[in-house]
């Protein structure tokens, strides 16, 4: 820049027309890709300061998010980048702080918690911007996880504010961290996520529950869907092989079995409780389809008992009742213009245990 410059091939005040049919000047391109060292010398050489604030607008946010993680930046430089371009005015126009979450927003950063001193944030704070991250940026989130800790050492934080529907629940959000970070960060932070989820589940974090955000999900479906979406935005970036990309994925989805077993779970055992989700097949297309059996739904707990120790009850003991809710998460939330509302899954060609139960026998 400073070559092109000095040999009079541009000028700083420069504009350029962008793909989307905008035409922007070099010093808000610069701002927006991240690049304020570019900022700073365009600014030196007398490139009017209120050029940012006139051009800039929410698209120009989403991609200045997305610059400032992915070129490695800590949350320092990041707070010390946003608060330089605040005194430019670029986010005078901004929308008052929102306090929902929602992996609907793509351009929620946390900006007016970036602008007050770090000393000042509170748990719930770093929460946020932990959280934000994970949601919009999953892939860098991993150099980020030192925010979540005070979370983990304070119990109060299972016991009221885990509850807030509009704020997602820590284990899900470490579990879609896991199955998205690319391979460099797993390795280096591998360890500490384990020791992270081990925390959340002395500190009172349930394995099963289902999340706040969107229809609800356990952790092992938060996992696996932070490793398919990794593994969409990069097909862009090379040629896919069929065996080794579904060797990928899995690897990413057992990266939060890895870190479950790291933290003391049994395994074996943990299975029995989750969601599972399969194919549904028939003989036309619309009888395809994704199956999920729901633990609140299949007593899925209580039948593996029964099978693993038939004396603990006679025969016939079991029995389906539907008034009994074992699992009171069962209730989901659904996102709809207006807010959440509540529902139950009721789905009459639910799936259910064979009646007859001879095949379980020795």
């Amino acid at each position: 820049m400073q070559r092109l410059i000095s040999d009079g091939e541009v000028l700083p005040d420069d504009k350029i027309s962008t793909p989307h049919g905008r035409t922007l000047s070099l010093i808000t391109i610069g701002a927006a890709h991240g690049r304020l060292n570019v900022v700073r010398y365009l600014l030196s050489q007398g490139v009017d300061p209120r050029t940012l604030a006139t051009e800039w607008h929410s698209s120009l946010s989403s991609l200045l998010e997305l610059s400032l993680l992915n070129n490695h930046s800590t949350l320092d430089t990041i707070i010390e980048d946003v608060n330089f371009l605040s005194g430019l005015c670029v986010f005078g126009n901004r929308s008052s702080d929102n306090q929902q979450i929602y992996r609907q927003d793509s351009n929620v950063f946390c900006i007016d918690i970036l602008l007050r001193p770090r000393a000042s944030w509170s748990i719930y704070d770093s929460l946020r911007v932990f959280y934000s991250i994970v949601l919009n940026f999953s892939n860098a989130s991993a150099r980020f996880l030192h925010l979540v800790e005070p979370a983990l050492k304070e119990r109060a934080y299972y016991s009221a504010e885990l509850d807030i529907p509009t704020r997602p629940k820590l284990m899900h959000v470490l579990a879609e961290c896991a199955g998205a970070i690319d391979e460099d960060q797993w390795r280096a932070y591998k360890h500490p996520m384990a020791g992270l989820v081990a925390s959340g589940i002395q500190a009172g974090s349930d394995l099963h529950m289902l999340s706040k955000t969107g229809a609800g999900m356990t952790p092992l479906m938060h996992a696996l869907l932070g490793a398919v979406s990794s593994f969409d935005r990069s097909l862009w970036r090379k040629k896919v092989i069929f065996d080794r990309a579904v060797a990928a994925l899995q690897q990413r989805v057992q990266r939060w079995l890895t870190l479950l077993a790291m933290a003391g779970v049994d395994l074996s055992s943990l299975w029995r409780h989750c969601e599972v989700i399969a194919l549904r097949f028939g003989s036309t297309a619309t009888e395809w389809g994704l199956w999920v059996l729901h633990p609140g739904d299949c007593y899925s707990g209580q039948f593996w008992d029964m099978v693993e120790h038939p004396e603990r009850s006679i025969p016939g003991a079991w029995t389906e009742s539907e008034e009994f809710d074992p699992e009171p998460s069962v209730r989901r939330n659904t996102r709809f213009p207006r807010g959440y509302s509540m529902y139950k899954l009721l789905d009459s060609d639910r799936v259910r245990w064979p009646d007859d139960l001879d095949f379980f026998e020795d």
